[in-house]
């Protein structure tokens, strides 16, 4: 598996004049390509089909290579497409690969972009891929931190410390969590353990 990985950063605009304007983006050089709404409508039916399959692991189908196929022809094409393949060919002779970030308006952000599948040029599925690994960039994301009303609260805390930044405490982190855990609810549950810290 790769160890490196260079972002290339692809932001899809909101639909302006029935097309998305999309922009792809690798070490400051920046490539452009407007493709028309209809690249990529899919039918309701569609998209809870693809999220069914992404949920049953179901990949390897015909259904999830056709529609990761669609998805990722209709984002990889034209002048996108080449600078894909010029990034990915200049990291790959030194082991690297490059990591695709996609950057969505909150129109496409349903659809099931965990299925892109690139056939032709070998990548498979980007989502479980090791030469263009796929990753959802959430500029703004509001995710609710609601607290169970009864103990007891178990939580997974897992710690990343990815190579090129700076190391993170997992030490710091599990007191910074229990500590603000503590604030909320000590009056509820009277006291909050830490049963297990796994790193």
């Amino acid at each position: 598996m790769h160890k490196n990985y260079t972002p290339f950063v692809i932001r899809v605009s909101e639909p302006d004049d029935g097309s998305y304007t999309i922009t792809a983006e690798f070490r400051g050089a920046t490539r452009t390509e407007n493709i028309p709404i209809t690249s990529l409508q899919l039918t309701q039916l569609e998209i809870e089909q693809g999220r069914n399959w992404l949920e049953r692991g179901f990949l390897d189908t015909r259904f999830g290579q056709d529609m990761g196929g669609r998805l990722f022809a209709a984002i990889f094409t034209g002048a996108i497409r080449d600078h894909f393949i010029s990034a990915y060919e200049g990291v790959k002779q030194r082991g690297g690969g490059v990591r695709v970030t996609l950057q969505l308006p909150p129109t496409l952000a349903p659809l099931p972009w965990e299925l892109m599948y690139d056939a032709e040029l070998g990548h498979g599925f980007l989502a479980r891929s090791n030469t263009a690994p796929l990753a959802r960039y959430f500029a703004d994301t509001q995710i609710s931190h609601n607290l169970p009303d009864e103990s007891p609260l178990r939580i997974l805390i897992v710690i990343a410390s990815p190579r090129g930044y700076p190391s993170v405490s997992g030490e710091d982190e599990v007191a910074r969590i229990t500590a603000s855990i503590v604030r909320r609810r000590a009056s509820l549950w009277g006291s909050v353990k830490l049963v297990h810290h796994l790193r």
